[in-house]
């Protein structure tokens, strides 16, 4: 068991994560109020984010062998705040997605007027 240097007990793999997703998405709206094809680039940068992320998360972190077996139980009392943590940048995710597809994906269409017409006798 290796010992780091945690800020806050949160590890230094869910700050790249969290930083990797809000730059992505500081970035995705930021492109977002340019023109031409600048401003589908964001649509390409949030889940290359979620790809990273999720290859992060399951990607081994240390090297299971070598290690001794030793008789040890070790409470992890910063798995909650984690896991809350983590809840509120998967809903934050998706939200952000669904606000970017009604504000800029979905244009709406708006009606002309009709004309007029003019009955003349």
């Amino acid at each position: 068991m290796s010992s780091t240097n945690q800020d806050a007990a949160i590890g230094p793999g869910l700050i790249i994560i969290s930083t990797l997703c809000l730059g992505s998405l500081v970035i995705a709206i930021v492109l977002s109020r340019l023109d031409g094809p600048a401003k589908m680039a964001g649509l390409v940068l949030v889940p290359l984010a979620a790809i990273i992320s999720l290859i992060l998360w399951f990607a081994p972190r240390e090297s299971l062998e070598g290690e001794t077996e030793i008789d040890i139980t070790v409470y992890d009392s910063t798995y909650y705040p984690r896991i809350l943590i983590l809840s509120f940048m998967v809903i934050s995710f998706i939200a952000s997605l669904l606000l970017y597809a009604l504000f800029e994906i979905l244009q709406p269409i708006y009606a002309k007027p009709l004309k007029k017409l003019s009955y003349r006798q």
